[in-house]
């Protein structure tokens, strides 16, 4: 934990969405080998982005990747359910080869709005690929990437709205 001075994003006005990257690398695996950590990222206003990293030190289907797979449209390597795409391709699936990726942003658009993914996303052959899945249970989702839970309360733990249970 700690600042990084010089880290700042200038000329930033209310209501502009900023997109941080952050690497997190687990220096060591603790007892039982599965947890999370939370820090938060604080804005020039002093506002905290709560951000939780979930860690998984050993999974069993790690060492089972099957390259090529159907499951990835013979275009990328399948472990632990996911795919990991070959060069030349992206999408869930790895069904988009990249020279398509622009050809159908219109199927990205939101009826009332110009913003590709809500500004939240890439188009990917017609269809919205959100920003990264976030640990635990923050994420950005939807047809067109238009609802985020990474602002909600959250409970001591970290859970949205304090948990399972949420009260409307």
């Amino acid at each position: 934990g700690g600042s990084f001075p010089g880290q700042t994003c200038e000329n930033v006005t209310i209501g502009e969405t900023v997109n941080f990257t952050v690497s997190v690398t687990l220096e060591n695996c603790p007892a039982g080998g599965k947890g999370y950590t939370q820090f938060s990222i604080t804005t020039a206003l002093g506002d905290k982005v709560p951000v939780k990293v979930t860690y998984l030190c050993d999974c069993d289907c790690s060492n089972k990747t099957v390259h090529n797979s159907t499951e990835c449209s013979q275009q990328g390597s399948f472990t632990c359910g996911d795919c990991t795409c070959n060069p030349g391709h992206l999408g869930e699936k790895c069904d988009c080869p990249v020279f398509r990726k622009d050809e159908e942003s219109e199927k990205c658009k939101a009826s009332n709005s110009s913003n590709i993914c809500s500004g939240r996303g890439e188009c990917a052959c017609g269809k919205c690929m959100c920003g990264e899945k976030f640990g635990g249970s923050s994420r950005i989702y939807g047809e067109f990437c238009e609802c985020s839970d990474l602002l909600c309360d959250r409970d001591i733990d970290g859970n949205i709205c304090g948990g399972r249970v949420q009260i409307v």
